[in-house]
């Protein structure tokens, strides 16, 4: 699909001679936190955890634009000193435990749209990822500007035969999935959506989605409790991670209609 079919617009920057539509990343990372206080500012290896979001969406090309949404005055501060922009404050109630991701990414959106800012391209990051790649993103962006929206990444969730049990007629316990599914098939893979990476295009129908899935362990950390973060610090102490060059399995993917 060429992506003027989607878009309909010439985007604003010039990408060897052709213009690109215009690709927005909002990180939002408010100030409370149950599990770790002050979690998107708590040090993983001397750097605040935002940070590690910023940088790569920094680090990667497609993206032309860093905003982080907070409520906030220290992680404003903190994500503007690692080259984020945080033109403006979320209002503290759209910061609260019962605050959703979607009424600040919306927020956000509609400020700087109506500060004359228009995207075409949405993608979230959620900071509590720390353990992404400049090549993992610029692949998830390509498929929006390719036309896919949704464009979201997933987990694996394995069931076996062992994990689920139903009664029988008889009043019998068996297993669920080998009811369900025959014996075959009593081993079965699900999937979750897992927060590393969001993205839509701005007033396209959700109708072509496109599903990344995360099987790397340590792409997979996602902090929230302290031994989260003990763990997120020994993969970077022991060099496990590289943030500039993590290889992607392009294969795991799926388009679903």
């Amino acid at each position: 699909m060429n992506p003027s079919d989607r878009f309909g617009i010439a985007g604003s920057r010039n990408c060897a001679g052709r213009h690109k539509p215009e690709v927005l990343a909002i990180i939002p990372a408010r100030g409370g936190s149950k599990g770790i206080p002050r979690k998107n500012v708590a040090e993983v290896c001397g750097k605040p955890l935002v940070a590690y979001s910023i940088e790569a969406a920094l680090k990667t090309r497609a993206i032309d634009r860093v905003v982080v949404s907070t409520d906030d005055e220290e992680i404003a501060h903190v994500s503007r000193s690692f080259g984020a922009e945080v033109p403006f404050l979320r209002p503290k109630q759209m910061a609260t435990d019962r605050s959703t991701i979607g009424e600040a990414i919306d927020f956000t959106a509609k400020k700087l749209r109506e500060g004359g800012y228009k995207a075409h391209v949405l993608v979230t990051l959620y900071p509590t990822h720390p353990f992404r790649t400049p090549a993992l993103l610029n692949l998830l962006v390509q498929r929006l500007l390719e036309g896919f929206s949704p464009v979201t990444t997933v987990k694996s969730l394995f069931h076996t035969d062992l994990t689920i049990f139903d009664r029988n007629n008889n009043g019998c316990i068996i297993p669920l999935l080998r009811k369900r599914y025959g014996s075959q098939t009593a081993q079965k893979v699900f999937y979750r959506q897992y927060g590393l990476f969001l993205g839509e295009i701005y007033g396209s129908p959700a109708d072509l989605p496109y599903v990344h899935v995360i099987d790397d362990p340590v792409s997979l950390i996602d902090i929230d409790t302290p031994s989260d973060l003990r763990l997120a610090e020994e993969v970077i102490k022991r060099r496990l991670f590289d943030f500039d060059r993590g290889s992607i399995n392009a294969c795991h993917h799926t388009h679903l209609h």
